[in-house]
C-alpha cells in the first residue's frame, strides 16, 4: 500500500516501510522529539538534536520508500547504497529530500501508532 503526494511539482509515492525497519526509525524519531522538548521545534529543529549518525540512518531508511512519477512509470528516488539520490534536482536539494522524510515518517508513524495494543479496560478502572 502506498500514498502519494505532489511535492515541489512533482508526483511520489510513498511505501510503507517494513515493521523491523519501521522501529529503529521511528525510536530515534522520538528520542529527537524528547531531545527537542518545545512546543515551538520545527521538524529540521528534530535534525538538529540527532547525531549526524542517526540523521543519515533515518533520511536513508525514508527515502528508500519514494518513488517519484516518471510518465507512466514509478521509479525510485535512492539508489539504496549509501544514500544516493537518482535524480540530480533531489540530490542537490536538502530541503527536498527533508519534506519527503517527513511526509513517509507521517506514514509511518500513523502505522507504528495503530499498532499499539489498546488499553485494557481494567487499566482505565479505579480500584472500587
Amino acid at each position: 500500500m502506498s500514498e502519494e503526494r505532489e511535492i515541489f511539482g512533482e508526483q511520489y509515492s510513498f511505501r510503507r516501510m517494513p515493521a523491523r525497519d519501521q522501529l529503529p526509525v521511528v525510536l530515534r524519531l522520538f528520542r529527537a522529539i524528547k531531545a527537542a522538548a518545545s512546543e515551538d521545534a520545527t521538524f529540521m529543529d528534530l535534525f538538529t538534536t540527532m547525531s549526524d549518525e542517526d540523521a543519515r540512518f533515518m533520511m536513508d531508511h525514508c527515502l528508500r520508500t519514494v518513488n517519484r512519477r516518471q510518465g507512466q512509470n514509478w521509479v525510485p528516488i535512492s539508489n539504496g547504497a549509501g544514500g544516493g539520490m537518482m535524480f540530480d534536482d533531489i540530490e542537490d536539494n536538502i530541503m527536498l529530500q527533508i519534506d519527503l522524510v517527513a511526509a513517509v515518517l507521517e506514514i509511518n508513524v500513523r502505522n507504528f501508532s495503530r499498532a499499539a495494543p489498546p488499553s485494557s479496560p481494567n487499566e482505565s478502572q479505579s480500584p472500587g
